[in-house]
């Protein structure tokens, strides 16, 4: 980003627009890309208020661009096409994600003495090395959409790429695949009530799950530690919640003892 005009105001709008199609939450997006970007920016001297500006409406992408919960919603409720839905949102995401980045150009070419100088030139190979972990989400982004557009997949099959909550929050993950899932749930004669709660155990693991789990980001902010480290610190506790979701597929009556005796 560092030839366009505004120069790294524009890692907000690719950020949230890569993120976006990995996570239908806007918030989520919002708190994951500040989290990021913010103080880097502030750090090299950007103006505040296009900062956070532009983080607010590029948050935003992620109700437009797939895989949107609205888009979800909306198709189970009016019954129409997910697959279609969300292709459909791909056009008018990224023309709406260009918008923003021309806004940003223009006011920084009319205030230009506002906009710090550039950062020291880098090689492909420091570029590279640098986006090492951003390219696996990439490729997960042309994985899902591709395979939905092509019509390898459903929407349903490809959102199960992005399901143990690696790149997606507990209700991304819910309101995406409970809508198209449940009947086939319920006409394979998998108890509903079980079920949901196998769902909110796998929901739980989310929350130590990099690189989106949220306690993991709300550790980070508490004890300044890099994520990896606190990752690596939650791991041996995700393998406990892995055994915590085998159990109950063992023994079902874990989950549905007390209710069935509440029925009694």
């Amino acid at each position: 980003m560092q030839g366009l005009p505004g120069r790294l105001l524009h890692t907000n709008v690719v950020g949230c627009a890569i993120f976006a199609a990995v996570s239908g939450s806007s918030a989520t997006i919002c708190a994951t890309i500040g989290k990021m970007s913010l103080p880097e920016l502030t750090r090299r001297g950007y103006p505040e208020i296009m900062s956070v500006g532009s983080l607010a409406g590029a948050g935003t992408l992620g109700l437009r661009i797939p895989p949107s919960i609205i888009m979800n919603v909306y198709g189970v409720t009016a019954d129409v096409s997910i697959s279609q839905l969300f292709i459909g949102g791909v056009i008018p995401g990224v023309l709406l994600a260009l918008i923003f980045s021309l806004y940003i150009g223009a006011r920084s070419l009319l205030n230009a003495e506002k906009t710090p100088p550039p950062d020291p030139p880098t090689t492909f190979a420091q570029k590279l090395s640098a986006s090492r972990s951003l390219i696996p989400v990439v490729l997960l982004i042309a994985a899902v959409l591709g395979s939905i557009y092509t019509g390898i997949a459903t929407a349903t099959e490809a959102a199960g790429l992005g399901v143990l909550g690696c790149f997606l929050d507990g209700i991304s993950m819910v309101a995406l695949t409970m809508g198209v899932i449940q009947p086939t749930v319920q006409k394979a004669g998998i108890d509903p009530l079980w079920f949901g709660i196998f769902i909110v155990i796998v929901v739980e693991m989310a929350q130590v799950t990099p690189p989106v789990g949220f306690n993991l980001f709300v550790l980070q902010g508490m004890t300044k530690r890099e994520i990896g480290y606190i990752s690596r610190a939650a791991f041996p506790f995700f393998l406990l919640m892995l055994l915590m979701l085998v159990l109950p597929y063992v023994f079902p009556q874990i989950v549905t003892v007390l209710p069935d005796h509440m029925k009694g």
